[in-house]
């Protein structure tokens, strides 16, 4: 997650995929609610292909500890306050 930053105070959290094959769509959940809207950006790394997505987050919903998922390809990676703070 970057710095929370501007009026709005708002940040992001990316979500990254380093695979050999293009990846599935990326799905993005908060709080197990699907987030629509997202965009994914795919490129090429060397024999690797890169897809990076962002989702937009407000200082207030991370501070509520809000749970934000990021899923491709049946596999699921959580992000929140309280599991980057410990």
């Amino acid at each position: 997650r970057e710095d929370f930053e501007g009026p709005f105070r708002n940040s992001s959290i990316l979500c990254q995929i380093r695979s050999r094959r293009r990846p599935g769509p990326v799905t993005w959940y908060k709080n197990g609610v699907p987030i629509t809207g997202v965009t994914v950006a795919v490129g090429n790394v060397g024999t690797e292909v890169v897809a990076e997505s962002r989702v937009g987050v407000a200082e207030g919903e991370w501070e509520s500890g809000a749970v934000f998922s990021c899923a491709v390809d049946g596999e699921m990676r959580n992000t929140s306050k309280r599991m980057e703070c410990g």
